[in-house]
Protein backbone atom coordinates (compact mmCIF):
# COMPACT_ATOMS: atom_id res chain seq x y z
CA UNK A 1 0.00 0.00 0.00
CA UNK A 2 1.41 3.36 -1.05
CA UNK A 3 0.42 6.35 1.08
CA UNK A 4 1.04 10.02 0.41
CA UNK A 5 0.27 13.14 2.44
CA UNK A 6 1.20 16.76 2.85
CA UNK A 7 3.76 16.83 5.68
CA UNK A 8 2.61 20.27 6.85
CA UNK A 9 -0.94 18.91 7.24
CA UNK A 10 0.44 15.84 8.99
CA UNK A 11 2.33 17.94 11.54
CA UNK A 12 -0.78 20.05 12.13
CA UNK A 13 -2.85 16.89 12.61
CA UNK A 14 -0.31 15.52 15.11
CA UNK A 15 -0.30 18.80 17.03
CA UNK A 16 -4.08 19.24 17.10
CA UNK A 17 -5.38 15.67 17.19
CA UNK A 18 -2.44 13.47 18.16
CA UNK A 19 -2.56 11.22 15.09
CA UNK A 20 0.27 10.71 12.61
CA UNK A 21 -0.74 10.00 9.01
CA UNK A 22 2.05 7.39 8.86
CA UNK A 23 -0.07 5.05 10.99
CA UNK A 24 -3.05 5.14 8.62
CA UNK A 25 -2.11 1.88 6.87
CA UNK A 26 -3.32 0.08 10.02
CA UNK A 27 -6.88 1.29 9.37
CA UNK A 28 -6.99 -0.50 6.02
CA UNK A 29 -5.85 -3.80 7.56
CA UNK A 30 -9.15 -4.19 9.47
CA UNK A 31 -12.79 -3.76 8.44
CA UNK A 32 -13.59 -0.17 7.50
CA UNK A 33 -16.90 1.53 6.70
CA UNK A 34 -16.52 3.69 3.57
CA UNK A 35 -18.69 6.31 1.89
CA UNK A 36 -18.12 8.97 -0.75
CA UNK A 37 -17.37 12.41 0.70
CA UNK A 38 -19.76 14.45 -1.45
CA UNK A 39 -18.45 17.84 -0.27
CA UNK A 40 -15.61 17.95 -2.81
CA UNK A 41 -16.18 18.46 -6.54
CA UNK A 42 -12.65 18.55 -7.98
CA UNK A 43 -11.73 15.01 -6.90
CA UNK A 44 -13.53 12.02 -5.46
CA UNK A 45 -12.76 11.70 -1.76
CA UNK A 46 -13.75 8.85 0.47
CA UNK A 47 -14.69 9.02 4.13
CA UNK A 48 -13.94 6.01 6.27
CA UNK A 49 -14.55 4.95 9.84
CA UNK A 50 -12.32 2.23 11.16
CA UNK A 51 -10.02 1.07 13.93
CA UNK A 52 -6.56 2.33 14.82
CA UNK A 53 -4.69 1.19 17.92
CA UNK A 54 -7.74 0.00 19.85
CA UNK A 55 -9.71 3.15 19.00
CA UNK A 56 -12.19 4.36 16.40
CA UNK A 57 -11.00 6.88 13.81
CA UNK A 58 -12.36 8.78 10.84
CA UNK A 59 -10.18 9.23 7.77
CA UNK A 60 -10.73 11.28 4.61
CA UNK A 61 -8.65 10.22 1.63
CA UNK A 62 -8.45 10.18 -2.16
CA UNK A 63 -7.24 7.29 -4.32
CA UNK A 64 -4.99 8.08 -7.25
CA UNK A 65 -5.14 6.33 -10.61
CA UNK A 66 -1.92 4.51 -9.68
CA UNK A 67 -3.46 3.17 -6.44
CA UNK A 68 -1.71 5.65 -4.15
CA UNK A 69 -3.85 6.71 -1.20
CA UNK A 70 -3.54 10.40 -0.34
CA UNK A 71 -4.44 11.04 3.29
CA UNK A 72 -6.30 14.31 3.84
CA UNK A 73 -7.63 14.11 7.40
CA UNK A 74 -7.49 11.71 10.36
CA UNK A 75 -9.36 12.08 13.64
CA UNK A 76 -9.82 9.76 16.59
CA UNK A 77 -12.85 9.42 18.83
CA UNK A 78 -12.88 8.68 22.53
CA UNK A 79 -15.21 6.03 23.90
Amino acid sequence: MRLHWDERMNQENIRKLGFDFASVWEIFELPILLDVDAREVFEQRLAGIGFLRQGIVAVIFAEGADGTIRIIFLKGFEA
